[in-house]
């Protein structure tokens, strides 16, 4: 097995109308315009194929006023992968840009912060829009519903203190 991995960056998404003020706190700048980028990124070699965060879709991206320029999925495939194929996902936290695209990855292990995997099961997480949005919330709740591949997700120990969408 090679060592040696590719590491693919594929941009997805955009938002032109954001402002500074929405990233940088106390910035004397906070309303110059800071558009951002979306993206997931693959990293692969001939034994394997990891996808870092699944993205979100055009139905959340319209509902958020992001821009899609090509479906998460869709990108993938653009670089030979097919979503079926993914049997590893990381999702670095679960808002609704780096997990939206769950359901696609039907055959994929997940691997998350701990602290999501309780969260994401907990009432707060129900409520809270910011992060999640409506379609995000019933995908969470499908994966961790009774009877779903719950064994699918493995909660890995923390990485970074702020990195659950509840911290």
């Amino acid at each position: 097995m090679s060592e040696h991995y590719e590491v693919h960056a594929l941009k997805y998404a955009r938002m032109e109308n954001r402002m500074r003020g929405n990233n940088f706190l106390f910035d004397d700048r906070a309303d110059a315009p800071s558009p951002i980028e979306f993206f997931v990124w693959v990293i692969r070699n001939d034994a394997r194929t990891i996808l870092v965060d699944t993205g979100f879709e055009s139905r959340e991206a319209a509902a958020r006023g992001r821009e899609i320029e090509i479906e998460p999925a869709a990108a993938l495939a653009a670089i030979g992968i097919a979503p079926e194929s993914i049997t590893t996902c990381i999702l670095t936290h679960l808002h609704f840009d780096h997990a939206g695209g769950l359901h696609q990855f039907e055959n994929a292990n997940i691997h998350l912060q701990a602290p999501d995997a309780r969260y994401s099961r907990s009432q707060s997480a129900r409520s809270d829009r910011k992060c999640w949005g409506p379609s995000f919330t019933n995908q969470v709740r499908h994966l961790l519903s009774a009877g779903s591949p719950w064994e699918r997700i493995i909660a890995t120990s923390r990485l970074r203190r702020d990195a659950a969408c509840g911290a």
